[in-house]
């Protein structure tokens, strides 16, 4: 079976919290299930652009992504790193 599990950007901002959904994806691979992991990092981003100073636009809830925004994205996944 295939699980998508999706994480949250606060749970990979928590070191503890990601500990858990990492045991938790290693355990339903070796249980068999083909694993897809769709992450989260909002919050990383936003704070990138604020730092390049550009606003997070959103609408229905969704973020808008212009070009500014895939090139802090990028940025915000570097920091991590």
């Amino acid at each position: 079976m295939i699980i998508v599990v999706k994480v949250g950007g606060a749970a990979l901002e928590d070191a503890v919290s990601l500990r858990k959904c990492a045991r938790a994806i290693a355990e339903l691979a070796q249980d068999g299930h083909r694993v897809v992991v769709v992450h989260g990092g909002g919050g990383a981003l936003t704070r990138m652009l604020k730092k390049l100073g550009k606003q997070s636009e959103f609408v229905d809830g969704l973020r808008v992504t212009d070009g500014d925004a895939r090139r802090g994205a990028d940025g915000a996944g570097r920091d991590r790193q």
